[in-house]
């Protein structure tokens, strides 16, 4: 069978983890790397080996859709969040399949467009959630939708990751609510956290390929950098349509990293989600089920081998822009709620390593301690420390 063309927008940040894969055994990948966008090629470690092996590099995506025919392409978009959905766009009207890095755009009306040019197109936009591609959560996911469980009752996942100084000085945009004109929401919520909540609305979606629609939703938000526009700790509370209570809690502004961990409650059974990212499932007569033996063979990179296989005749992305709405819809209801600046006694500065890290006194603690009894913290005027 003829190998998939793959178009890559951006070679830095996780463009570099998309060409190490791109790159790496030639002779026995299902693509052929066609062409690289990127103004800032020469910057990356694979620009010798792009050179060397005559891949064309272009300045932007329309120099390559204007040189090349995109039917049968796969376009990969991994460039800065605000310019997701153009590109996604721009690839989809000259005729490229898609794989977008979340998130996608973040405005409905947005992804409306995406969603009616998927249909008129007949292409898909796969999106790189990529816990939704990997075979042992699809299983455990079959599992759920057959009912194995019973009910789903409650589901909570906390994930602190602890970011310094560096984090948000990577970029032009990082904690921005908006950037060149795009509304982007950059937070932990929307972007480096994104995963967990999205994972367990599609954990609870009624197909293979949908999450779960937003019921109502309660969310308590703080911020401790005074640099970035937006939050970065939130604690959410979603009731879905079905009536799952789920329990949501992020933040970067922490002393030590924690997470990510979590439970999933059902009438019959309880499945843990440890820091391996594994689940393992306890029964309540006593049975016990993981899913350890299902292997992640392509790990992260699994969802770049679900779209070349679409491609040639294979089933279509397990995560697509129809999948990724709930998450989209979770991010936008979550900031209307207000956030509560971290007053100056309770911030903390330190160096650890080189870098700089700012944390908000208690706020980790206080996540823990909501997240152990399915509750929201209290939204004081302080942080509890």
């Amino acid at each position: 069978m003829d190998k998939v063309p793959v178009f890559l927008i951006g070679s830095g940040g996780y463009g570099k983890t998309y060409l190490d894969t791109l790159l790496a055994d030639p002779e026995n990948r299902p693509w052929n790397l066609a062409g690289l966008a990127s103004p800032d090629a020469q910057a990356s470690p694979h620009y010798r080996s792009l050179r060397e092996r005559g891949i064309p590099i272009y300045e932007n995506p329309s120099d390559f859709f204007k040189a090349n025919r995109a039917a049968g392409l796969l376009t990969i978009v991994s460039s800065p969040i605000h310019t997701h959905y153009r590109y996604t766009l721009e690839a989809l009207e000259n005729g490229s399949a898609v794989l977008c890095e979340k998130p996608v755009c973040a405005d409905k009306r947005q992804l409306d467009e995406l969603q009616q040019k998927e249909r008129e197109t007949g292409l898909f936009v796969a999106v790189g959630y990529q816990r939704c591609f990997n075979r042992d959560f699809l299983a455990f996911k079959k599992d759920i939708m057959a009912g194995l469980f019973g009910k789903p009752l409650k589901f909570k996942l906390l994930n602190l990751p602890r970011r310094g100084k560096d984090y948000y000085a990577r970029n032009a945009w990082a904690g921005n609510i908006s950037f060149a004109g795009e509304r982007i929401l950059d937070s932990p919520l929307q972007n480096a956290c994104g995963h967990e909540i999205q994972l367990m609305l599609f954990f609870l979606g009624e197909e293979l390929d949908s999450a779960a629609d937003l019921g109502s939703l309660e969310a308590r938000l703080w911020k401790a950098r005074k640099e970035i526009e937006n939050f970065d700790a939130a604690a959410i509370k979603i009731l879905s349509p079905g009536g799952t209570e789920v329990y949501f809690y992020t933040a970067h502004c922490v002393r030590a990293g924690t997470g990510p961990m979590g439970e999933f409650q059902f009438e019959k059974a309880r499945a843990v989600y440890g820091g391996d990212e594994r689940i393992s499932v306890f029964f309540n007569d006593g049975r016990v089920k993981d899913y350890n033996d299902i292997e992640r063979k392509e790990s992260q990179m699994q969802k770049l081998f679900d779209c070349v296989e679409a491609l040639r005749g294979g089933p279509r992305p397990s995560c697509t822009l129809k999948t990724a709405r709930s998450h989209l819809d979770c991010v936008i209801k979550t900031q209307e709620f207000p956030i509560i600046p971290v007053t100056e006694d309770r911030l903390e500065f330190f160096k650890e390593d080189g870098e700089e890290f700012l944390c908000a006194r208690g706020l980790g603690e206080a996540f823990r301690e909501a997240y152990e009894h399915y509750t929201l913290p209290e939204m004081p005027s302080e942080i509890p420390g």
